[in-house]
């Protein structure tokens, strides 16, 4: 998968050194801040979440983190 756009780079970035990410790390490795507004905040987790959802296998799920992922592997 050609990895172009700047969540795309850093989900991948992400997931490459931690192995194993929740949305909220993959979050803070994506965005600098939280968001200015509720709908910010939610739109930038949608994001992080359908490029996780593009490029990782979904692990597991942990409270308060979110779903926790791990990357695919790219021989597939």
């Amino acid at each position: 998968m050609k990895v172009g756009g700047r969540v795309q780079r850093g989900v991948r970035r992400a997931l490459l050194l931690l192995r194993e990410a929740t949305t909220a790390e993959l979050l803070r490795w994506c965005y600098r801040g939280s968001g200015r507004t509720r709908r910010e905040r939610k739109n930038r987790a949608r994001v992080v979440w359908f490029v996780a959802m593009k490029m990782a296998d979904h692990v597991g799920r942990v409270w308060p983190g979110g779903n926790v992922w791990r990357l695919r592997n790219s021989k597939e």
